[in-house]
């Protein structure tokens, strides 16, 4: 008898992440449904800015996390998208669920976290409960699975292992939420049925404030090296990429790129966790500096001082806005390299989307040579400090790189490791696992 497909709720709106594996899902036929969160009003973590071109100047971008549902449908409406079918409200869906009175009064953690911050978390388990699986990112997302009592998957952005190692602190009652919740977290991702992610277990480290906590709080959690998925597409002719960069750039109201090599940096600026200011400290008085023009997306905790950092210098750019995804889909095809984080030794989406177009990648990768490797790092040009830095910037320039073929060894691995079928046939496989482990 053939198996039955999984019906999968997606929730979390932390950075789009669950919103782009449902929309890939669907895509190969699966049954899907993503419930919009209304707790995560940034931009970034809105379905419009994964599908429609935007762009958001930083001061707008800061101040999207105090919106409104309002202000998003206003936008939407004003630019002619619709959410598709598949995307649920919460708010405005007909049933509710209460949370099993046994589960909450047994454990006194739940008990005191209740509904917060969500009003409408009983329409949230409603349509969990109408799922065979749940597949969540951010912290009350997981609680709220967790009160679902669905097998679900974690997918985490990484603020949730710093809540778990208790990275993340306040005071008062702010404090005194973040520790229930850390109390939480540990629970959570302990009984989840998965953890996915693409980062190799070690390299989670860098979200746990070391070795001690990685081991001790997700020692015995099931971590599977399971990437989002993103489909490749063929890189583009030098001229085609300079046909769309001089497109985008008029679109932007930029002066065009006439150096040899152009290169872009889509990541927040934020010197701890990006390392923004590696970049700027390699590239200030670098000698091939006039060979390539280098533009980075203008927002993040640091934007505006390393815009005032880096106005005077020639060829490198700051843009006084951030762009969607359909954008900086566009840049990443037109660009000869991307650079993202230098700082936490493990990839994100920006590395795998580029990568994904057949665009080379400068990144940190933490790679230990004396631990086995189930499978091999995404090919980057690995940098971590200002000398790596510029030292690849010199072997560029010289033309000992060969971009293309960097370009084309990045979208080979993501063909292999992060496709959306060995995504599908992950969450098929967790389906069974946990259907039979209820049988």
């Amino acid at each position: 008898m053939a198996r039955r497909a999984p019906r999968i709720a997606f929730y979390g709106g932390m950075a789009n992440n669950c919103y782009l594996v449902a929309s890939q899902m669907h895509a190969l036929g699966m049954d899907v449904v993503h419930i919009l969160d209304h707790l995560d009003r940034y931009a970034i973590s809105q379905p419009i800015w994964e599908d429609f071109p935007l762009t958001l100047a930083h001061e707008q971008l800061n101040a999207t996390p105090h919106w409104g549902r309002v202000q998003w449908d206003d936008i939407a409406r004003e630019n002619g998208w619709c959410a598709p079918r598949w995307v649920v409200d919460p708010v405005g869906y007909a049933e509710e669920c209460e949370p099993d009175r046994n589960l909450i009064d047994s454990d006194p953690d739940l008990n005191a976290y209740g509904p917060a911050p969500a009003d409408h978390h009983k329409k949230i388990i409603a349509i969990m409960r109408s799922c065979d699986i749940v597949f969540v990112s951010n912290v009350h997302a997981i609680i709220l699975a967790m009160m679902s009592e669905r097998p679900y998957i974690i997918c985490p952005a990484g603020g949730e292992l710093m809540v778990a190692s208790g990275l993340i602190r306040g005071d008062g009652s702010v404090g005194a939420t973040l520790e229930l919740q850390r109390r939480l977290m540990i629970r959570g991702f302990k009984e989840a049925q998965a953890v996915f992610t693409n980062t190799p277990f070690s390299q989670h480290r860098s979200l746990t404030d070391g070795w001690w906590n990685l081991i001790r709080i997700f020692g015995k959690c099931r971590f599977r090296r399971v990437s989002l998925p993103f489909a490749t597409t063929p890189p583009l002719p030098k001229s085609e990429k300079r046909k769309l960069l001089r497109n985008m750039t008029d679109k932007l109201g930029l002066a065009p790129v006439d150096t040899e090599l152009f290169v872009f940096v889509p990541s927040r600026i934020d010197y701890r966790w990006k390392g923004h200011d590696r970049i700027a400290e390699a590239l200030v008085g670098h000698p091939d500096r006039y060979k390539f023009t280098l533009l980075v997306a203008g927002w993040g905790a640091d934007y505006t001082q390393f815009r005032e950092a880096l106005e005077p210098v020639a060829n490198i750019r700051v843009m006084n806005c951030a762009l969607s995804k359909p954008m900086l889909r566009d840049m990443y095809q037109a660009s000869d390299l991307v650079i993202d984080q230098l700082t936490l030794g493990h990839i994100g989406s920006v590395a795998r989307e580029a990568a994904a177009m057949g665009t080379p990648v400068m990144a940190w990768i933490d790679e230990f040579k004396w631990l086995p490797r189930l499978r091999p790092n995404l090919p980057v040009l690995n940098a971590k400090t200002a000398q790596d830095v510029a030292g690849w910037f010199a072997c560029i320039a010289a033309g000992t790189v060969d971009l293309v073929r960097e370009g084309e060894a990045g979208r080979s691995w993501i063909k292999r490791y992060s496709s959306p079928k060995l995504m599908r046939d992950a969450l098929v496989e967790e389906f069974e696992r946990a259907k039979s482990a209820n049988s």
